[in-house]
């Protein structure tokens, strides 16, 4: 079951990293996967410290834009986390 004390630390496999800063030009990544990682570690330990419950969901950039263009969003800081958040209610919730 899916709290309000469970938030999604977004991730990408490296393979997939180079596309997903295409899409997300608008925003500012780091470099290099190594360095994206990091912070990626960096926000999952600040989530914890705030009481959360950190939970890690792999994003494939290309679901990420076909969930874009059907929900009529931008690739935006804003609208991954929305996706990430509904991908997390998705593993809470299976479908029967």
């Amino acid at each position: 079951m899916v709290t309000a004390m469970q938030f999604p630390v977004i991730l990408v496999e490296r393979e997939d990293y180079a596309e997903f800063k295409a899409y997300m030009a608008g925003e500012t990544l780091p470099e290099s996967y190594d360095d994206f990682l990091l912070q990626r570690k960096r926000d999952e330990e600040n989530i914890q410290k705030a009481g959360r419950r950190a939970t890690r969901i792999f994003i494939k950039p290309s679901e990420f834009i076909q969930w874009c263009l059907s929900a009529g969003q931008k690739a935006t800081a804003a609208s991954l986390q929305l996706y990430a958040e509904l991908e997390l209610l998705k593993g809470a919730f299976p479908r029967a």
